[in-house]
């Protein structure tokens, strides 16, 4: 069955694995039989528009966090100084809002009220995005920018 799976395999437990209000949910359950009675349940769940469960392990992470971890992850860089700019300006606008609610329609919208020429937009997008890059160094949860 779709959305039910074995790991690992051969050892008896059972997760369940589904997408709901866009984001992707996978619970341990047990036995073969329970996983599947509660990915339908989960499902029916998703279509009835009910609320899921919160994930176990769900931090929630303000971009003013994830600022740090990329400010911290380019002290030695050559263009340090541009990157505290545009940290501080970006922590001013975005700062305080948790980072999986940053939608890009949002982020769009402030580039376009905060730059005049596109490549000033590209480098606060470049900027933006480089926490998913230094998550390979454990600086960051990758998580938390999904959305983006």
């Amino acid at each position: 069955m779709r959305g039910v799976y074995e790991n690992p395999i051969g050892s008896g437990i059972w997760w369940v694995h589904y997408y709901g209000a866009g984001k992707r949910h996978r619970e341990k359950v047990g036995r073969k039989s329970d996983a599947i009675k509660l990915y339908q349940s989960r499902k029916a769940d998703v279509a009835a528009g009910r609320k899921l469960p919160e994930l176990r392990n769900s931090k929630v992470v303000s971009l003013s966090e994830l600022i740090d971890d990329v400010l911290e992850f380019v002290a030695h860089h050559k263009d340090n100084r541009s990157y505290t700019s545009k940290g501080e300006i970006v922590r001013k606008a975005l700062g305080s809002k948790p980072a999986a609610d940053l939608t890009p329609q949002e982020l769009e919208r402030w580039l376009r009220t905060r730059c005049k020429t596109p490549a000033t937009a590209n480098r606060y997008r470049a900027f933006i995005w480089l926490p998913r890059h230094s998550h390979e160094c454990g600086t960051v949860h990758l998580q938390a920018l999904r959305a983006l």
